[in-house]
């Protein structure tokens, strides 16, 4: 409606329910942090044109954890199309090579995405979460994670990728949740 500048959308599945907000900053570039396809998870990826009059050529690359291609295609949405899938729909002969750890989606034009994660094995509670893509407009000299759960029940999973072409080094500093410093580390991301 007039003078609406966020929102957000919502997926459900029998395990659970994931909400993304919509992203209003479109972009030639779009990172996949994370691929999930092995032991009953699957990663899904959307993609859109939101370019209502030209299509748009993708370049879609798989990596290792190293840096290194796995995989590569190329493909195309016309104006305004989307496309929703497993993300190894995406590339050629719909095989995520074994050790691919990230992605990305370089374009001709402007794209903006979305990617899902979920597990269709006997996992109790495994339910579905979600985020949207990354761009450059998101890459920040400094990241703040608000809260961390670990214990028996719970587990934070955290993603690092570089998509330069130098190692990056990065301090990991822990707090509680009064403030005070529990832990610093470094580790070098290619």
């Amino acid at each position: 409606g007039t003078g609406c500048t966020k929102g957000f959308f919502s997926y459900e599945e029998a395990t659970g329910r994931v909400n993304i907000p919509l992203d209003e900053n479109m972009t030639d570039t779009l990172y996949i942090p994370h691929i999930a396809v092995s032991d009953g998870w699957w990663t899904g990826l959307a993609i859109a044109n939101p370019n209502a009059v030209n299509s748009v050529k993708i370049n879609i690359k798989a990596y290792t954890s190293d840096g290194y291609i796995t995989a590569e295609n190329i493909i195309e949405l016309g104006a305004g199309e989307n496309k929703t899938d497993f993300i190894q729909s995406y590339l050629n002969n719909n095989i995520i090579p074994e050790n691919t750890a990230w992605m990305t989606l370089v374009a001709d034009g402007n794209i903006t995405g979305c990617l899902l994660w979920g597990n269709n094995s006997d996992i109790t509670n495994a339910g579905v979460s979600g985020i949207l893509l990354m761009s450059e407009k998101n890459i920040a000299p400094k990241l703040y994670i608000p809260h961390i759960a670990v214990g028996s029940e719970w587990w934070t999973g955290i993603v690092l990728i570089n998509p330069g072409d130098e190692i990056s080094p990065v301090t990991l500093k822990g707090y509680s949740s009064e403030g005070n410093l529990l832990q610093t580390g470094k580790i070098n991301v290619a």
